[in-house]
């Protein structure tokens, strides 16, 4: 099956699958959830053990996951992309944005696994307890955490990994090796921003780059024969989905540097 149906079909099962997620995530939640746990226990026997620990222990196998990405993902880019890129005079400064934007993502991605969440001790319980109001109906003045043995502040919740409360809590992420909680919550949305940011950059770059690439081998004026015999323009499609990059790319290193292709 050609790269381009694939693609579709991957899009497709993407959207309906979110969806069905979605939709029936707003109804009655028995089914869903029974399904799920179902799946959960699954997934339990056949993953390996050291797996199943990274998630309900501290681990740091995703932060070193994360930075080894980081690494390859950019070395990629720094080895097929950017000279390319500056020979075809696309600007220096989109080129170069990458770098600038993956700085400052790990800047905020350390600040969010080395800072305090907002773990609830003796020394801070009573400030806690006075930053917000106890509503008597899903939080209780009375209520009193059974692990960490302290009065448990309004907003909180206690972190079976990190093995203490945290206020504000919202949720224990792997790949930081921390919890997001009130005092880390900017830094993790930062985090989020600057990476998303890193990507659509990198994306620009690469499309601005393989458009160039496409131009300068008359790709889109070129003729193919199809399987029935008949000489075809060719179309976008085409383009996308033929496995003809190999060659494109010798073509382009041809062009840059004819004496190491001579």
């Amino acid at each position: 099956m050609d790269f381009l149906w694939l693609f579709i079909f991957y899009v497709i099962f993407l959207i309906l699958g979110v969806s069905t997620f979605c939709f029936f995530s707003g109804r009655s939640t028995s089914g869903l959830d029974g399904a799920l746990h179902r799946a959960e226990q699954v997934i339990s026997r056949v993953s390996p053990v050291w797996l199943q620990r990274c998630f309900h222990t501290r681990s740091g196998a995703f932060v070193l996951l994360h930075l080894i990405l980081d690494v390859l993902v950019f070395a990629e880019y720094t080895w097929e992309v950017v000279d390319y890129s500056l020979e075809m005079e696309i600007n220096w400064i989109l080129v170069f944005l990458p770098y600038v934007l993956i700085t400052g993502n790990l800047y905020f991605y350390y600040k969010c696994c080395s800072s305090d969440p907002g773990r609830v001790t003796k020394q801070n319980e009573a400030f806690y307890i006075r930053v917000y109001e106890y509503d008597e109906i899903m939080f209780h003045h009375s209520n009193k955490c059974p692990t960490c043995h302290l009065m448990k502040p309004a907003r909180s919740k206690h972190c079976g990994v990190c093995g203490s409360c945290i206020q504000r809590f919202d949720h224990h992420c792997v790949w930081v090796n921390n919890c997001i909680g009130a005092l880390n919550i900017r830094h993790f949305l930062l985090y989020l921003l600057s990476l998303s940011l890193t990507a659509a950059c990198l994306a620009a770059v690469i499309t601005a780059f393989l458009l160039q690439v496409v131009l300068l081998s008359h790709m889109m004026t070129a003729a193919y024969v199809d399987s029935r015999g008949h000489e075809e323009i060719a179309s976008l499609a085409y383009v996308i989905q033929t496995p003809c990059w190999i060659g494109l790319f010798s073509t382009l290193a041809s062009y840059f540097f004819p004496s190491t292709c001579s």
